[in-house]
């Protein structure tokens, strides 16, 4: 993203750009997080049973409905906030920062697959 953004005559620091690419992508994260602890803690106290659930996450019922549903505020959180990152640290037009903040998130979900899988 700094990279990028300096080569279209971004006027951000790299401290600013990780300042406040650290704050999108922690805000981001809460979609997933709002399916997965619940999940996980009442899976590892034993009062959902993980393979069940794991089944019903693949099947039609209210739980994938719920995954679905965390998973897309989590997508277009990532797509507004890593636009807004750019916007705000480098002064840049609109579009020049949405192409910016999505080619961003695909680096950052490419890596983050990679490390987390």
């Amino acid at each position: 993203m700094q990279i990028l953004a300096c080569l279209s005559g971004g006027a951000g620091t790299f401290e600013q750009t990780l300042s406040a690419l650290a704050l999108s992508i922690s805000i981001a994260m809460w979609g997933g997080l709002i399916h997965d602890l619940p999940m996980s803690f009442m899976s590892a106290i034993g009062v959902i049973d993980a393979r069940q659930h794991e089944i019903d996450m693949n099947s039609p019922t209210i739980f994938r409905t719920l995954l679905w549903i965390c998973y897309s505020v989590y997508f277009l959180a990532f797509l507004i906030l890593f636009p807004l990152t750019v916007r705000v640290v480098h002064k840049l037009s609109t579009v020049r920062s949405i192409g910016i903040g999505w080619l961003a998130f695909v680096v950052f979900q490419v890596i983050f697959l990679v490390f987390n899988r």
